[in-house]
């Protein structure tokens, strides 16, 4: 093996160095290194190490995703001999985290054709992509095929990434009723999720429920003051933004007073 700069120079020719490789892509991606990032992978690619790790394959595609080059990822994934449901939700995770809903449905529906079915990772990926580029009737179809079609009951996460998707369009009695449909509505994400959309839109009405609705379950989330006093000074309404703001104050005292009672024995 042999390493001669920061991002590593690495020449591969064991598979036992794989881990360093996956180490290797991880620190081209936080440096932003494309270039030592495609000398990596066309080394991969001569060795034919795809074939022999998922993880490597994963790493490949976090390091195109942070990149923001994801046709890159799908040039990879295609090149794959055999493509899995791991190498699936890791192509739709990349599409997700960068937003492209409607890439990582074409995904979702290739991977099908493949023969291969999703599980709920997978929904959890193709929910969350539809969910940041504000496709909520996608969102709200693949949510209900997941039962129906495929047997997989929704988890709270799942809930949640279709709250994102109808709070992003304003669409808020969705939002709540799809809240409501949840087995356990008294998940702190989820109505936080539904409280920053009230903040894109500026919803007071709405956003005052919310509110009350968040810090009872958890009333030392210092974010849902934060959005709560920013809906307010957004509606003009600043003393009202003041008073959220001196509640967060004096709640976090509160917390920091117990705290320090209970380290005190």
């Amino acid at each position: 093996m042999k390493n001669s700069h920061s991002t590593g120079r690495l020449v591969v020719k064991d598979p036992k160095e794989i881990p360093t490789l996956v180490d290797l892509l991880r620190t081209c991606a936080e440096k932003k290194d494309i270039h030592e990032g495609e000398r990596l992978r066309a080394q991969i690619r001569e060795k034919g190490f795809l074939e022999k790790s998922t993880h490597l394959f994963t790493s490949l595609i976090d390091m195109y995703a942070e990149l923001g080059i994801l046709g890159k990822a799908l040039e990879v994934h295609d090149e794959l001999p055999i493509r899995d449901l791991d190498t699936w939700n890791a192509l739709i995770r990349g599409y997700s985290r960068q937003g492209q809903g409607y890439e990582a449905l074409k995904c979702f529906h290739r991977m099908q054709s493949d023969g291969i079915s999703p599980d709920n990772i997978t929904f959890l990926c193709v929910l969350s992509a539809c969910g940041r580029s504000g496709l909520w009737e996608e969102a709200q179809l693949l949510y209900g095929d997941m039962d129906k079609k495929f047997g997989i009951t929704p988890m709270p996460e799942h809930h949640s990434s279709v709250v994102v998707g109808l709070g992003f369009a304003g669409q808020f009695d969705k939002a709540t009723s799809q809240i409501k449909k949840m087995p356990c509505p008294d998940y702190p994400a989820v109505w936080h999720v539904l409280l920053g959309s009230c903040r894109k839109w500026t919803n007071v009405k709405l956003g005052k429920l919310v509110f009350d609705q968040t810090i009872q379950l958890d009333n030392t989330c210092a974010s849902a003051y934060v959005l709560m006093a920013n809906i307010f000074a957004a509606a003009g309404m600043q003393e009202d933004a003041e008073n959220i703001e001196a509640m967060r104050v004096k709640t976090k005292a509160r917390a920091q007073k117990k705290v320090g009672k209970e380290h005190l024995g």
